[in-house]
């Protein structure tokens, strides 16, 4: 049965600054939805990789814009939606993802193009769409283990919060 473990809306601002703070609030919190060392890589790789691309030439000029991010773990997959209100994506459709040619002199090396092979590399159900509210992209990535949640971490948080 595919459980929920992990479920929780953050906000970052367009800008380095912004996404590490995204990520450095998240990381610590997948343990305890019992999602293994290698599959936090992974999840922290990729979720970097789509939250960098979208400050960078989403916001190309600004580095105060909300980028929303909703994020759920389930027994077998960490899926990942992402919500801005940017510049659209080129043509309206994703990059391929086609690795550039790296057998080239160091020198020669392209600048990009290898994040979206990353993410297209990691990820399943993959899908984009624009509409009046803005960007929206969405993936999942299959986890190598199946997650453990440790204890009930949830409720004791909520018995805890000062609502």
């Amino acid at each position: 049965m595919n459980q929920l473990v992990g479920d929780i809306r953050l906000s970052c601002l367009s800008s380095d600054h912004g996404v590490r703070a995204l990520l450095a609030r998240l990381m610590p919190m997948l343990p305890n939805w019992g999602v293994t060392d290698e599959d936090r890589g992974t999840i922290e790789l990729v979720l970097a990789e789509t939250l960098n691309n979208i400050a960078e030439h989403a916001f190309p000029v600004h580095d105060d814009a909300v980028i929303a991010v909703h994020l759920r773990t389930t027994t077998d997959r960490f899926h990942v939606a992402v919500h801005d209100n940017g510049k659209a994506m080129p043509g309206l459709t994703l990059p391929s993802g086609t690795l550039p040619d790296h057998d080239v002199a160091r020198a020669d090396l392209p600048e990009g193009g290898f994040g979206w092979f990353l993410i297209r590399s990691q990820t399943d159900a993959l899908e984009y769409r624009r509409d009046t509210s803005g960007n929206h992209l969405s993936y999942s990535i299959r986890l190598s283990q199946s997650a453990q949640p440790e204890g009930d971490f949830c409720c004791e948080d909520l018995r805890n919060a000062q609502l």
